[in-house]
């Protein structure tokens, strides 16, 4: 699986290409980089996090920035979709 991923906010900037084997794969390669950006005390608290915990993290602080009530995933598939539904993520490859 190949996703794209594009988000455009004051808080972080990421035009990057991720792969994985299947969701899960896709979403923790993201979680590695977003974690590699964050400061020294903050990226223990995203690694701690699971693939799923960290994708329904993210639609929480989505919703935050953005004004919105998206639910919270309930896969990293669904997450994945709703990305793709809200223009912040491409599957390139299923």
């Amino acid at each position: 699986m190949k996703v794209r991923v594009i988000v455009n906010s004051p808080d972080m900037k990421v035009d990057e290409v991720f792969t994985g084997e299947n969701p899960e794969a896709v979403v923790s390669a993201m979680k590695k980089a977003v974690a590699a950006r964050l400061s020294f005390l903050m990226r223990p608290f995203v690694n701690a996090m699971s693939p799923l915990q960290f994708s329904q993290e993210v639609v929480r602080r989505y919703n935050d920035a953005n004004k919105k009530s998206l639910p919270p995933p309930q896969s990293c598939d669904e997450f994945l979709k709703m990305g793709e539904k809200e223009g912040t993520a491409v599957i390139l490859e299923p």
